[in-house]
């Protein structure tokens, strides 16, 4: 959860949202609140003066038994009236402030005390008091003894009982505007994701996929940069393939014209080597018209078995394989074999051996072949797989070939999203390993190419 936080867009907004809605409501809230409180502690306040004034009046002009039923159905939970023989919590001063001249414009020649309470402090035996009131009944039976009207205040219940009145729809409000932003945010980098998939698949070399050229300014301003890219790399590969495709054609008549010449020459000394310099130039030029149509495969996928692939590629070559259970892909069954043959055919031309292994760990399945031989140097392990870079510098073509091979092999693997790596190995040799990715589907039931 915490990386979805702090590794996402997602994430890092909603944290965002949350936060910025968080602060908003929280500082809204509070200051309302205060507003809240303080505007209710006067509407009582008004309402407990009123009732208090009346109260004064109806007690001076009933006998004891009325004005004492008066008096009890006037209290209340938050408001207490009691009738004494003085102020209750007053040491004699009178205290004069808004609320007091508000009860003497009401009751003129009335003696008033006004007392501030402490919620938290104790007075008298009723409890924590927000105000005391007492008036001194001036007429009738009571007259000089006094009214007491405690006012407390809310129990703690109602407190948050309209704290959580309040605030229910302040976060219903975040929960809704962190939806809808979300949900907003969702649609704003949909292009990101197509944009990341379509990237894989130019790695892979695809440069076919487009992207959607609509939405925000800079959404499009990345598709058209990205489209301009795939076009400007399929031209170039499209003029590479037919550049290849060219020479390999057009040195095929001057080739097979001078080794007509060749093989009606009367001097045997000088017609065998020429013949045979022909034959390495014919069988390079068929390697550059197959690297030229490699490049531009677009064999069908089909779900292959890759071990019985594998096996059959050592039986041919009359190698030891220990072939285990069947591992279904979906690949390019005659491109893979390709890749897969001329690891192995590479292996057997530079060190005259090759162990070859097959494995799957999760999705992921290994194609590995090992060999005895010299090895390549450590500084030319990246660039061996580049087009003409040959292992071996010989111009022979029985060692040191044309440098297609591994270029053909890792254009493939690449193109079915995976990785070839070279790497030499501690005890000598060189190991050659390739990394296909991808869903590894039950052998029951499939169909099967090898």
């Amino acid at each position: 959860m915490f990386r979805f936080f702090t590794e996402s867009i997602h994430g890092r907004f909603a944290l965002l949202l949350i936060a910025s809605l968080l602060f908003c409501n929280l500082a809204a809230a509070f200051l309302l609140a205060r507003e809240g409180t303080a505007f209710d502690a006067a509407i009582r306040m008004q309402r407990d003066m009123g009732r208090l004034v009346a109260l004064v009046e109806s007690i001076e002009e009933s006998d004891r038994e009325t004005g004492a039923a008066i008096l009890s159905r006037s209290t209340t939970g938050y408001t207490r009236f009691s009738i004494d023989a003085g102020p209750v919590g007053s040491d004699g001063a009178p205290q004069i402030n808004e609320v007091a001249h508000e009860i003497m414009q009401a009751l003129p020649g009335h003696d008033i005390r006004v007392i501030p309470g402490n919620p938290l402090a104790a007075v008298h035996e009723r409890g924590p008091t927000l105000m005391i009131i007492s008036v001194r009944i001036g007429e009738g039976v009571r007259k000089g003894e006094w009214l007491n009207s405690l006012v407390y205040p809310l129990a703690p219940s109602t407190v948050w009982g309209q704290k959580w009145a309040f605030f229910v729809p302040l976060f219903a409000s975040l929960a809704t505007a962190l939806l809808v932003g979300l949900r907003i945010l969702q649609q704003m980098t949909k292009p990101l994701k197509r944009l990341a998939i379509a990237s894989l698949a130019a790695g892979r070399g695809d440069h076919s996929v487009r992207l959607i050229e609509t939405g925000p300014q800079e959404i499009r301003e990345a598709a058209v940069a990205f489209n301009t890219m795939q076009r400007q790399i399929s031209e170039f590969e499209s003029d590479r393939r037919r550049l290849l495709a060219s020479i390999g054609h057009d040195l095929r008549t001057p080739i097979t014209c001078l080794r007509i010449r060749a093989e009606v020459m009367e001097d045997e000394t000088q017609r065998e080597p020429m013949i045979e310099t022909l034959e390495e130039m014919s069988v390079m030029v068929e390697d550059i018209l197959n690297f030229s149509r490699d490049t531009a495969n677009a064999e069908a996928r089909r779900v292959t078995d890759l071990m019985q692939m594998a096996g059959q590629i050592c039986a041919e070559r009359a190698l030891d394989f220990a072939a285990g259970a069947p591992i279904l892909l979906e690949v390019q069954p005659v491109s893979l074999r390709r890749a897969f043959s001329n690891l192995v055919d590479n292996a057997l031309r530079y060190a005259g051996n090759a162990e070859v292994s097959l494995t799957r760990q999760g999705d992921c399945v290994t194609f590995t072949v090992r060999d005895a031989g010299p090895g390549i140097a450590e500084d030319r392990l990246d660039t061996v797989m580049e087009a003409f870079v040959r292992g071996e510098e010989s111009r022979c073509r029985e060692t040191g070939g044309l440098g297609l091979g591994l270029t053909i092999a890792r254009d493939i693997v690449v193109n079915h999203g995976g990785r070839l790596s070279l790497r030499n190995r501690p005890e000598g040799g060189l190991s050659a390993e390739v990394s296909l990715p991808g869903t590894v589907l039950p052998a029951a039931g499939a169909a099967m190419s090898g």
